[in-house]
């Protein structure tokens, strides 16, 4: 069932930069039904099930954890995505997917999908999510209430939406220039799918703390389930700069945005 939804400031909690994140008590993935109701973009919990659970124990004095992104064996590279495609209109802000150029993994049934503007945006915002075989989209949102320049996400989980095994859905975000002529839009568009994680990689998870998973994510093709955890350990201890700057290369490296800008948003 498609989920159109028109939401706007009192309606919604945005995250604004993973920097300002509240980070709340770690749910459990298998059960996001218990999360509370009413919050379309949300800034509670762990966001992507990244912990488990799990208290997350990570050594702040131990070797700086770095990493880098392996995209699945399986990418078709005559498959790209089209990550961009830039508005004819003139002063539009300019908006980005946190998606690479290719269809990439999650392990969470209801991942939270992070975006960024590089100018603060007045205009409505749409958000799209469709699987690749279906002629209806799983979720269509308006945001209306404006944007500041920076990182945003928005929870699958909060709207309920779910995204089945090993399904393929195009996800894009929308800066809606003129209602009655969205071909204006300037539109970012990523690729998603959720794929289980083997045995052994889950038992991998299931013992690291939260930097560890995340190369562990990083390691073996599980893109959002890397970036989520990225920006939770960003919420969690702001003052430590490897994370920003981390993020701020793998996204580079993956041409995700404009790489020039990226530093000073995170």
């Amino acid at each position: 069932m498609c989920r159109r939804q028109v939401m706007s400031a009192a309606l919604v909690l945005v995250l604004a930069t993973a920097h300002s994140a509240a980070m709340a008590e770690d749910p459990e993935p298998a059960d996001q039904d218990e999360q509370p109701e009413g919050q379309g973009l949300s800034t509670e919990g762990d966001p992507d099930g990244a912990l488990g659970g799990m208290s997350d124990d990570t050594d702040l004095d131990a070797e700086p954890v770095t990493f880098v992104y392996k995209p699945p064996a399986m990418v078709n590279p005559a498959g790209r995505i089209p990550a961009v495609t830039r508005s004819q209109a003139s002063g539009v802000a300019s908006a980005y997917v946190v998606a690479p150029d290719h269809v990439a993994w999650t392990r969470v049934a209801s991942p939270d999908l992070h975006f960024y503007f590089l100018e603060p945006v007045g205009t409505p915002v749409e958000i799209l999510l469709i699987a690749e075989d279906a002629m209806d989209p799983e979720l269509e949102v308006l945001l209306t209430q404006g944007f500041a320049a920076g990182f945003h996400s928005i929870s699958l989980d909060a709207l309920e939406v779910t995204l089945e095994f090993d399904r393929v859905y195009e996800w894009s975000v929308s800066v809606v220039v003129d209602p009655s002529r969205r071909w204006l839009d300037e539109v970012s568009i990523g690729a998603i799918q959720r794929v289980e994680p083997d045995l052994a990689l889950a038992e991998q998870l299931a013992s690291a703390d939260l930097a560890a998973r995340a190369a562990l994510f990083a390691s073996n093709g599980y893109w959002y389930d890397m970036i989520s955890a990225t920006f939770t350990l960003m919420a969690r201890y702001p003052d430590d700069l490897h994370w920003p700057a981390l993020l701020a290369d793998l996204l580079e490296t993956e041409g995700v945005g404009d790489s020039d800008n990226l530093a000073e948003l995170l």
